[in-house]
């Protein structure tokens, strides 16, 4: 698992982490 995000984007991040969660959960 990889994650790439631009300087100031924490929650950027945090939502695609959760998104990703999401997905795997169904």
């Amino acid at each position: 698992i990889g994650i790439s995000a631009p300087q100031g984007s924490g929650k950027t991040t945090l939502v695609y982490a959760l998104n990703h969660l999401f997905q795997v959960t169904g």
